[in-house]
């Protein structure tokens, strides 16, 4: 998988997931921008033989404080 393919996946994610999660004094931008830091350092532990966008969905919501349960 290419670079542009990983950024357009994970640009993908961020950009459908990140506006659910939006919460006083954070709008969906800051959400993307928080997403697509979670997603780059997850990357490091994606397995190559699943797929990327399952993967970083997971990951997303794995971070508690992104998806607002802390």
């Amino acid at each position: 998988m290419t670079r542009e393919q990983v950024v357009a996946i994970i640009q993908k994610v961020c950009e459908r997931s990140a506006p659910k999660y939006t919460f006083y004094g954070y709008d969906a931008k800051d959400m993307i921008q928080e997403a697509n830091i979670i997603c780059i350092e997850a990357l490091e532990r994606y397995d190559e033989k699943r797929p990327l966008e399952n993967f970083l969905a997971a990951k997303l919501c794995e971070g508690q404080s992104f998806c607002g349960l802390q």
